[in-house]
């Protein structure tokens, strides 16, 4: 199972997140003749299953297909690995950016508040917004 973020594209309302977690399922069989000790030599028969990629792996898969089946290129079980996983980390860096700053700013507002309470105390019903 690999997990990937990207974002949603839907109209997003104050304290919604404007990313998805997605998710991937793979199975994957390589099947090597009984003399062979190499998985990977041409001989081998390698099946893949993938439930839910992304648009993105789909079009890297047709032109990955595209090229081994034209012989520009040899097919490898493991370029899929490395094209599979690369489509699950992509995201992850702006999401975990975007965290940083909700965090950031949600710090920021306790802070504000917790120095209007010192300063100039007010009724606790009217401090549930940073405003």
């Amino acid at each position: 199972m690999l997990r990937r973020v990207e974002l949603h594209g839907r109209p997003v309302f104050e304290g919604d997140s404007p990313w998805s977690i997605r998710q991937t399922a793979v199975y994957h069989r390589i099947k090597a003749p009984a003399v062979s000790k190499n998985l990977f030599q041409p001989t081998s028969t390698s099946m893949f299953l993938l439930i839910a990629p992304s648009a993105h792996t789909e079009r890297q898969l047709c032109e990955y297909l595209d090229a081994t089946t034209s012989g520009r290129i040899d097919a490898s079980p493991s370029a899929l690995h490395l094209l599979l996983v690369e489509d699950s980390l992509k995201g992850w860096m702006d999401y975990m950016a975007w965290l940083e700053k909700q965090l950031k700013d949600q710090v920021w507002c306790i802070i504000l508040i917790s120095l209007r309470r010192q300063h100039y105390p007010i009724p606790s019903a009217a401090n549930t917004s940073c405003n």
